[in-house]
């Protein structure tokens, strides 16, 4: 005889009531969904992602999915394992539950109260992405978020932002791309809050030609479509940049999905267009900075022409990193006092050497000396943002923000 086993439509909980359960009570959860669909992990087809909505402060990582569990139910609160694995409708509440409990997942481990429960509900979720996997037969596929960006006038509408996350590729640290970051969401409301606060005040430039704007390692591209959103094509011209050529393929996508698109063509405003996304490689940049073979060596078009504004979202995620970006910076930044190079960077305890780097590669302004009138690149001011739960990776601290500049 068959096991009998709690149907997922009786058993797993609504995922606005998920602080009520601890690791151990979750876990048990993942143990019933994994006895019933672990066996068939091969050949299975499941659905394509999951589409979530919520505001900018909440960086579209808690999931709205599974909140309505309870609008039906299964005849019967246990059957089994033979049944459920065939029932259609399990599948479907499983994997709507499973993609819910780890799109909000963070929010939940950071609930608990020791930090025993703590990693105890980090693995819970790790669990449930690897369960994720077997129920759908994919690396858990793509999910899709709306991020909303409400403006200083609340009579004006938000800039609503439509985002494909991809799975980070297996074995490939570099892809981190793939996916949404707490960083760029932070820093793009601030942009969209007080523009003038971060160079973007046009009416203080007049100089008659569009901004060029410059983001590097633009990932999934929120940074960079919130600023195409929030200038019309006449004011500024944005480039999106990346290396890695899966993340660049997904930008391409969550670019053609908010601007090319069927509902974009149905919303958007003629006067605005699309960042262009081309790949930039920050150590080909820190090459031609650094040779001393080729004095007059420069990028190619458009990356020959000085930017007004450089914006980069997290990107300094191993050592090197920070010299590379300094040469592209030093290369790409326009040589006055209204240009700048804004950097957003999270504090975790687990990359510290990385945060360090920044500091260490960039000079204060204050202790940058005269160089033989020569200008260099140098940090101008550093604020702090403090996490706020729901927004980012628990592991995220704070955020600092670098303001760089032509000192």
């Amino acid at each position: 005889m068959s096991k009998r086993i709690p149907a997922p439509s009786s058993s797993l909980p609504p995922l606005k009531r998920l602080s009520a359960f601890d690791a151990a009570q979750v876990t048990t959860l993942l143990g019933h969904l994994r006895e019933i669909y672990q066996p068939e992990v091969n050949g299975v087809k499941g659905t394509a992602g999951n589409t979530t909505t919520k505001a900018a402060h909440d960086s579209g990582y808690a999931s709205e999915a599974s909140d309505d569990e309870d609008d039906c139910k299964s005849t019967s609160s246990t059957s089994s394992v033979d049944a459920l694995r065939t029932d259609r409708f399990e599948r479907s509440v499983a994997l709507k539950w499973l993609t819910g409990f780890v799109t909000r997942g963070d929010e939940w481990v950071e609930e608990g109260s020791t930090q025993a429960e703590q990693d105890a509900r980090t693995g819970a979720i790790e669990e449930a992405a690897s369960l994720l996997a077997a129920c759908s037969g994919t690396s858990s596929g793509p999910l899709m978020r709306t991020f909303d960006f409400p403006r200083p006038d609340a009579a004006e509408d938000p800039i609503v932002i439509h985002i494909r996350d991809a799975s980070i590729l297996s074995q490939d640290h570099t892809s981190v791309g793939l996916q949404t970051w707490g960083s760029s969401c932070i820093l793009a409301q601030k942009m969209v809050e007080s523009p003038s606060a971060y160079g973007l005040d046009l009416q203080h430039r007049r100089t008659g030609a569009p901004l060029r704007i410059l983001e590097l390692g633009a990932g999934t591209g929120v940074l960079s479509m919130v600023m195409a959103k929030l200038f019309t094509t006449a004011e500024a011209q944005i480039i999106a940049t990346d290396f890695h050529p899966a993340v660049l393929d997904n930008l391409r996508v969550n670019v053609s999905g908010n601007f090319d698109g069927a509902l974009a063509l149905a919303l958007a405003d003629s006067a605005y267009s699309p960042p262009t996304v081309l790949p930039l490689d920050w150590r080909h940049l820190h090459c031609i900075a650094s040779s001393s073979a080729i004095p007059d060596a420069q990028p190619e078009a458009p990356f020959d022409e000085p930017f007004d504004v450089i914006l980069g979202a997290d990107i300094i995620y191993e050592p090197e990193h920070a010299e590379w970006v300094k040469s592209s910076v030093e290369l790409l930044l326009k040589r006055d006092d209204k240009s700048f190079f804004y950097l957003i960077m999270p504090t975790r305890p687990t990359h510290e050497a990385e945060t360090a780097s920044v500091p260490e590669t960039f000079p204060m302004a204050a202790e940058c000396g005269h160089n033989e009138g020569k200008k260099q690149i140098a940090i101008l001011d550093v604020s702090e943002i403090d996490r706020v739960v729901g927004t980012g990776r628990v592991d995220e601290v704070r955020y600092l923000v670098y303001r760089i500049g032509w000192v």
